[in-house]
């Protein structure tokens, strides 16, 4: 797919994202596009989910998001609030070892892997490698290293 288009809209008096905030619909959706992802929603709904905030910060900085009529989108700079959850302390996933930092994985010996960090099991090394290349891991990533 070169294009993905998302629709996030939500509305709910309580402000929360549903479905939205399954870790891994979002990965689906975020990582099928080859040329570009318009993602619609309301900013400030889906940044009260830590996924979604760290997305969102990360598309604020690189001056991604707009906001407009269709005919006249203009880039804007949004005060997004602090995720409701916040980022795992650092020294919880990351060791260093010769200078480099290791992500903390936990393995059993029936080849699942747990990623301490987004709280998932993974079978197998390419799902494995698959989950740590993803697009939300890797903006957690982003998020602990800061």
């Amino acid at each position: 797919m070169d294009i993905i288009l998302i629709s996030c809209t939500r509305s709910n008096p309580s402000g929360a994202v549903g479905f939205l905030h399954d870790y891994r619909r979002v990965n689906v959706a975020t990582t099928r596009a080859k040329c570009g992802l318009i993602l619609v929603g309301h900013a400030m709904c889906l940044a009260s989910d830590p996924n979604w905030n760290a997305m969102l910060q990360q598309y604020n900085e690189e001056e991604c998001i707009v906001s407009g009529p269709l005919h006249n989108l203009k880039p804007v700079s949004l005060k997004l609030p602090k995720p409701k959850e916040t980022a795992p302390d650092n020294s919880e996933f990351v060791d260093v070892l010769d200078g480099h930092e290791w992500f903390v994985i936990e393995t059993s010996n029936n080849g699942t892997f747990r990623c301490k960090m987004c709280d998932v099991i993974i079978s197998g090394s390419d799902d494995f490698e698959s989950h740590e290349n993803g697009h939300l891991h890797q903006l957690k990533m982003k998020q602990i290293k800061k």
